[in-house]
């Protein structure tokens, strides 16, 4: 029995040292996602494609989605839907500020289980900020009036909107 255990022992610190070696010898993965990705589907008319973009906000800490953007082609305009987080203020309502531009005043009109949502007519010139911008900054408020910022990267904005077409 003594035997037994010193064999189950000496094989628990060999296969340590191994699976230990073995993941400090991974290299870290990269991403190669895009930041704003584009999906495509013929769901509603099956003879033509119906496309979105969209991008997402991660938080890293909690392993959880904070928000995200989708924009898609609505007629001859497009339009965007902002999911989000819970607990916010509708009446205040979330402003939009593409790098240095004017910031930009929309509400909040619904809630569901995956978050709050503001729905946007994006006008001609918003879509230019977007296209030429950097970066696009979301601020609402907590239902304990306090300010939450919010930024989700204009990097590949363009060529996915190009994609869209």
């Amino acid at each position: 029995m003594l035997f037994h255990s010193k064999f189950l022992l000496v094989c628990g610190v060999i296969m340590l040292q191994t699976s230990t070696a073995f993941a400090q010898e991974q290299p870290k993965a990269k991403s190669t996602m895009p930041n704003w990705i584009v999906a495509c589907n013929n769901r509603t008319t099956p003879e033509k494609l119906s496309c979105n973009m969209s991008s997402t906000l991660w938080s890293t800490k909690i392993r959880q989605k904070v928000a995200s953007v989708r924009i898609r082609l609505i007629g001859d305009q497009y339009g965007m839907r902002l999911t989000l987080p819970h607990g916010i203020d509708f009446p205040a309502g979330v402003t939009i500020k593409v790098d240095d531009k004017d910031a930009r005043k929309f509400p909040v009109t619904t809630a569901d289980s995956d978050g709050a949502y503001s729905r946007i007519i994006v006008s001609p010139e918003f879509l230019a900020e977007m296209r030429a911008g950097n970066t696009m900054a979301l601020q609402v408020k907590s239902i304990e009036s306090r300010t939450i910022n919010l930024e989700i990267t204009l990097k590949g904005f363009s060529a996915s909107l190009a994609l869209m077409k």
